[in-house]
């Protein structure tokens, strides 16, 4: 949990989620957690844009049920939940991270691509 983390640690936390439902969730829980930043979006071996096959229903979905779409607009139309998906170099200049103490994955599965 990053609030262990956090209190031991005594660090700013950032987490990722790339699952809009599974965001919005985590936004109503830490909306007023100091020290906690949430971003939309997950880190993967590259940039793109995955589209969520499957159910998303349970605590986790895995990152193999996702594929890669070509036309983000099209699987939004039909209801896809689209993930944004950037690379570990560009999720540090977004973040402006130059730095990193500490990096705590549990990405169902990209860990792998990652390392």
């Amino acid at each position: 949990d990053g609030r262990v983390v956090r209190k031991r640690h005594r660090c700013f936390v950032h987490m990722l989620e790339p699952v809009p439902s599974f965001y919005a969730l985590l936004a109503r829980r830490f909306h007023r957690e100091p020290g906690f930043a949430l971003h939309n979006f997950g880190v993967g071996n590259r940039s793109t844009t995955m589209q969520l096959t499957g159910r998303t229903a349970g605590q986790g979905t895995s990152y193999q049920s996702a594929v890669a779409v070509s036309d983000p607009k099209d699987a939004q139309r039909r209801g896809s939940q689209l993930l944004r998906i950037l690379a570990l170099e560009e999720t540090l200049r977004t973040l402006q991270l130059r730095r990193v103490d500490l990096l705590h994955l549990n990405c169902e599965g990209c860990e792998y691509e990652l390392l």
